[in-house]
Parts: structure tokens; C-alpha cells; sequence
């Protein structure tokens, strides 16, 4: 069974290419374009890791963050932050949520890959 990757995006054309680079990869991948849709999915879905911009309508990435961390059903799944902020400001902002890496955009796709491949073969091992 392949793993499973939510992406939690608002930009449409940003979550539509993710979606289809790691679906080549042979994840299991589901796009949802808020908040709450998306902390509702990471609920339904299990995801192995949730891919999480900050910058989102319906809530924020913060409250996804707030809400996954909080529950005994969500909260150990591996979180992956893209976000405008340099990785320092947003290892700051963001220390207290368990936050597993940040990609900060624009990036570049295999240095995006690896870093989910490494946080999947991580969570694997643990």
C-alpha cells in the first residue's frame, strides 16, 4: 500500500501540480483548499503526511496546526510546512506545533521530494 499525502493548499494550480508530481512518485495523494476542509480530511483520510500551507482561507495553517496537534487521532501524523518565511522564521513561529520540516516556496521539486521522502522513511523507522 502506498503512503498516503494530504496536501492542504489554496492555490488550485499549486495543489493540482503537487498532486500529479507525487502521484507519479506513487503516493496516495488527496488536495483539499482550506482549513477546515482540510483538518475534516486529515480525519476521513489518515494521511501517512500532511503537507500544509500556512497561508489558507477558512482558518489559517496555524489552526490546522492547533486542531491536528490536539487530537489524539491526528496528532502523531508528520507534518510538512510550505510557506513563504525563511525556514529560521518559520521554525520560530511555528517550534511549538511539532512541525517535522519546512519548504519554503518557491522550491524546487526534488529538493521538495526529498524532504518528504525523509520525513516518510523517518516516521517509517520510528
Amino acid at each position: 500500500m502506498s503512503q498516503r499525502i494530504l496536501i492542504i493548499e489554496d492555490d488550485a494550480s499549486s495543489g493540482k501540480m503537487l498532486s500529479s508530481q507525487l502521484t507519479k512518485e506513487g503516493f496516495d495523494v488527496r488536495h483539499v483548499p482550506d482549513a477546515m476542509l482540510g483538518v475534516k480530511a486529515t480525519h476521513e483520510f489518515k494521511p501517512d503526511l500532511l503537507i500544509l500551507d500556512l497561508l489558507l482561507p477558512a482558518g489559517g495553517g496555524r489552526g490546522v496546526l492547533d486542531r491536528i496537534k490536539l487530537s489524539v487521532k491526528t496528532s502523531r501524523i508528520p507534518v510538512l510546512v510550505l510557506t513563504g518565511l525563511s525556514d529560521g522564521e518559520a521554525q520560530n513561529k511555528y517550534s511549538d506545533h511539532c512541525v517535522e520540516g519546512y519548504v519554503q516556496k518557491p522550491y524546487d521539486f526534488s529538493k521538495f521530494l526529498e524532504e518528504v521522502k525523509r520525513i516518510i522513511s523517518r516516521e517509517q523507522n520510528a
